[in-house]
């Protein structure tokens, strides 16, 4: 009975294999596909409301593989999208065989795609060309079980092959136009537990920026027994690339590094990373987890030793600097960690030049946060050469906005800085905190150790309108002002040491609009110091010779007033600055001022008024002619090179006034007496 059944069920087996050779060889005798193309894109045209050609002859062959052999198949665009097509092949050759899906095997004996063209858009709405092809199927009856369980069938693909494709991206809502072409791709046979040679190139070009690249990858594709691990242990990739802001001969690296990537654990690892090119030099190593929710990177990356003065030169970008020898050395290490939307570089460390630069910097979306210390910089080494004349002011139309960028700033952080020199000021222990958001930036506190002395300020930039308007806020103290004076404007008219606060607002781009927007307050006090350029004892030598007094000694050839303390305030109204308020004292003088100063016409009108307290004994004088005679001095002319006169009129009147108050308060001690004289003489006093 068993023997029977057997017999039976042999007979069977062979049967069906007779049948399916049959098949194999008389259905594409009997069955031409090519009778059925209008059926088929009827049903499409049915299913998609696209339009399908084929225009070339369909070849059907089912053993020993199921397959199809065509071209020019073309699929109509979706309405609005234009008349190119949304898709276009010119040879498709696919073959399944057909013994292995039986055992539920998926192998493939061949794949060929050549020429494929594939148009994708976006329109000005929003809507996409492929939504009409991507529609949801209609969900199952609840308490149905969905079709299709069960277990994943295995694959093996003997090789794939992808000749001259083309992958348009047409983005009308953002202006976007980018063009992948001449795409290859070549791969061994893909199964299980395979080492598959795999090569692939793409060009890649870009309306905006104007860009052109060319990518090309050889590596071995590693497969796992699962298909759920996958190594890339031998990949080189090069690039190439030219366009907008890159090189005049164009970008060129390469890469080399072992990829691994592990389904099950949800990791990736980088070993090895090399990435050359163009005098950049990058090692690294970098691991990930998590894939396949929210990713997290680590990884150490250093920077090997570049010349970043070359490297710009090559994108069109050398910076001119004062100083020929910075811009030639960078190095630098990095720890990369990434969770999510966050970017963190810790610790961070660059030298550029002679410079060294440590911390940490986190990138969270757009956002920036640091905290960064830098042992010394010199800033002016850095800047553009001076320029003779004052560039000329340009329109926004006429130039792009320099400040978009700060409007769409979020940053906040710290930098210290050990030594600083800028616009040729020396600091110390610099500290700077930095906020800038919705376009206004923000530096509070910025403090520093200059010229023995301390400097707190506090500045924001409010740039939400075409032009930035500023508020200063600035306290010194304790500062040597001849050496800093001397260091900003190389103006040393001023010594002694001083105490200064400033609160000030200006506004526009150009050195003029702000001179002329200038507005605020000022008071300062100096403490044992000089006025230089004009020697007010001198000075009065001169006037007293003119009156007839008595022969001076020799000139002190020292052009400068001596003072124990100076002090002053001064508003400031649209540039022009108002003091009526100077104080001067020294053993020999009191001094006081007010007048005026436009900054915008460069121009001062001031009278100085200088009264001696003693004689000029030790000035070079021999009596006490001109003491409490009130002497006023006055400045005008040019703000950098100002004359000075002295009103002799007044100084006459003064004299002749005190005379007269002398000879009459004589008189009255002559001849009146007792309490009589002492009332007349208080009245005189």
């Amino acid at each position: 009975m068993m023997g029977r059944l057997l017999k039976w069920l042999a007979g069977i087996f062979g049967l069906v294999l007779l049948i399916i050779v049959a098949a194999a060889v008389i259905l594409p005798l009997v069955i031409d596909p090519n009778d059925h193309k209008d059926t088929i894109e009827q049903l499409v045209k049915e299913r998609t409301g696209r339009e399908l050609q084929i225009t070339d002859r369909l070849e059907l062959s089912v053993f020993p593989a199921l397959g199809v052999t065509t071209g020019g198949v073309t699929l109509s665009n979706a309405p609005g999208f234009g008349d190119q097509p949304f898709a276009q092949i010119d040879k498709l050759d696919l073959r399944v065989k057909l013994m292995p899906l039986f055992s539920g095997q998926l192998e493939v004996d061949a794949l060929l795609l050549k020429g494929l063209t594939l148009n994708l858009a976006r329109d000005k709405q929003g809507h996409t060309n492929w939504e009409d092809l991507s529609k949801e199927t209609e969900a199952a009856p609840a308490g149905e079980a969905p079709s299709g369980g069960g277990e994943a069938i295995g694959f093996n693909i003997s090789g794939v092959q992808i000749e001259q494709a083309k992958l348009v991206w047409d983005d009308r809502q953002k202006g976007e136009k980018y063009v992948l072409r001449d795409l290859s791709l070549t791969s061994g046979a893909l199964a299980p537990g395979a080492q598959v040679p795999v090569e692939m190139g793409f060009t890649l070009d870009s309306e905006k920026p104007v860009m052109s690249l060319r990518f090309g990858l050889e590596s071995t594709l590693s497969i796992g027994d699962d298909l759920k691990t996958f190594g890339l242990p031998d990949l080189e990739a090069k690039l190439h690339a030219e366009g907008e802001g890159l090189p005049a001969k164009g970008l060129d690296l390469s890469l080399k590094a072992a990829l691994a990537l592990d389904q099950n654990k949800e990791t990736l690892s980088v070993d090895g990373l090399k990435l050359q090119g163009n005098g950049i030099a990058i090692d690294g190593n970098l691991s990930g987890r998590n894939l396949g929710a929210e990713p997290e990177f680590d990884g150490d990356l250093v920077l090997g030793k570049t010349d970043p003065g070359a490297l710009l030169a090559l994108f069109g970008a050398a910076p001119q600097t004062r100083d020929s020898g910075v811009l030639k050395t960078l190095s630098g290490k990095l720890g990369l960690h990434a969770r999510g939307s966050t970017v963190r570089l810790k610790p961070l460390t660059l030298s550029l030049d002679d410079s060294r630069l440590t911390g940490e910097l986190s990138l969270q979306g757009p956002a920036i946060r640091f905290a960064l210390d830098l042992d010394q910089i010199d800033l002016d080494r850095y800047l553009p050469p001076a320029s003779e004349t004052e560039p000329k002011a340009t329109s926004a139309s006429a130039a792009e906005d320099p400040l978009a960028g700060l409007r769409q700033l979020d940053m906040k952080g710290r930098v210290t800085i050990g030594s600083l020199k800028l616009s040729n000021l020396t600091m110390s222990k610099v500290e700077v905190q930095i906020n800038a958001s919705n376009g206004v930036l923000k530096v509070d506190p910025m403090t520093a150790e200059l010229y023995q002395g301390k400097l707190k300020s506090m500045v924001t930039v409010d740039a939400r309108k075409a032009q930035p308007r500023i508020h200063l806020v600035e306290d010194l103290t304790g500062v040597q002002i001849e050496p800093l004076l001397k260091d900003l404007a190389d103006n040393d008219r001023l010594s002694g040491t001083g105490v200064v606060h400033a609160n000030l607002t200006m506004q526009g781009m150009s050195d003029q609009a702000i001179r002329s927007s200038l507005n605020g307050k000022v008071s300062f006090e100096f403490h044992d110091g000089a006025v230089k350029g004009i020697n007010i004892a001198k000075a009065i030598r001169k006037v007293k010779s003119k009156l007839g007094g008595a022969a001076t000694v020799t000139d002190d050839k020292t052009e400068q007033t001596d003072f124990t303390v100076i002090s002053g305030s001064a508003v400031i109204t649209d540039g022009v600055i108002r003091n009526d308020d100077l104080q001067a004292k020294s053993p020999l003088l009191r001094v006081a001022g007010k007048g005026r100063v436009d900054l915008p016409a460069n121009t001062l009108d001031y009278v100085v008024t200088t009264t001696l307290v003693k004689s000029l004994q030790g000035q070079g004088s021999q009596d006490e002619q001109l003491t409490g005679v009130p002497i006023p001095v006055r400045l005008h002319g040019s703000l950098t090179e100002p004359s000075y006169s002295i009103d002799l009129k007044s100084v006459l009147a003064s004299k002749a006034r005190q005379k007269a108050e002398e000879t009459l308060k004589k008189k009255i001690e002559e001849k009146a007496g007792g309490k009589l004289g002492e009332k007349l003489r208080g009245l005189l006093r």
